[in-house]
């Protein structure tokens, strides 16, 4: 009677620790799973904002018929302290402060070319 009780706790004890083994493997598994996907998911949220800057660029900047206007600048402004990109804000202010159009034409090229290239696959 006192071997199989000794039997039992053994048993248990391996049940127990083995059980916490693959407890353990599976955690690791799920949380290097979780890292992949939340890595995922940061370039989809930087992809996006940056494509909503450039689309909004395109259509208030370069698809203005004369001058753009102050909310225009101002929503491209904020859209751009969004993205929290040192970059494309010097990149922009490049822009900002042209001093002629064939200047401003190239920096907006410039512009358009850093934001292509930010969008991460």
């Amino acid at each position: 009677m006192f071997r199989l009780r000794i039997f039992l706790v053994i048993f248990l004890i391996a049940t127990l620790v083995l059980t916490n083994v693959f407890t353990l493997i599976s955690y690791r598994a799920v949380a290097e799973q979780l890292s992949l996907l939340q890595g995922i998911v940061q370039r989809k949220d930087i992809n996006d904002r940056v494509l909503n800057f450039a689309k909004l660029f395109v259509e208030q900047v370069l698809g203005a018929k004369g001058g753009v206007s102050f909310a225009n600048r101002l929503k491209l402004e904020l859209m751009l302290r969004d993205l929290n990109d040192p970059a494309i804000f010097d990149a922009w202010n490049n822009l900002v402060n042209s001093k002629g159009e064939l200047e401003a034409q190239e920096n907006a090229q410039a512009l358009l070319d850093l934001l292509i290239r930010k969008i991460q696959p």
